[in-house]
């Protein structure tokens, strides 16, 4: 099993290369072209397979719903202070 931090979003990853700075200068592309991928909610496919190879080296793992948008983000459990849990009945 592995320990790696999962990414759901194009922000995430972008947030795990550096922002958009850092992600820009890894790719070699300007700043709007990232910032576009933002907006856009899309990353061009011919940077899937670097993007995750990448990630992987950086300890991160790609959710496949970042590249495609048919599929569902997986669902997060809201964030519960420790005794946030009460009885009910």
């Amino acid at each position: 099993m592995s320990n790696s931090k999962i990414l759901t979003s194009i922000a995430e990853v972008v947030k795990a290369f550096g922002g958009t700075t850092g992600m820009a200068e890894w790719a070699g592309i300007g700043l709007p072209a990232v910032s576009n991928w933002i907006a856009k909610g899309q990353i061009p496919p011919g940077w899937h397979f670097r993007l995750d190879k990448e990630a992987q080296r950086r300890g991160y793992t790609i959710d496949p719903c970042v590249f495609d948008d048919r599929l569902p983000a997986p669902q997060r459990l809201p964030n519960r202070k420790p005794g946030g849990l009460r009885a009910v009945g």
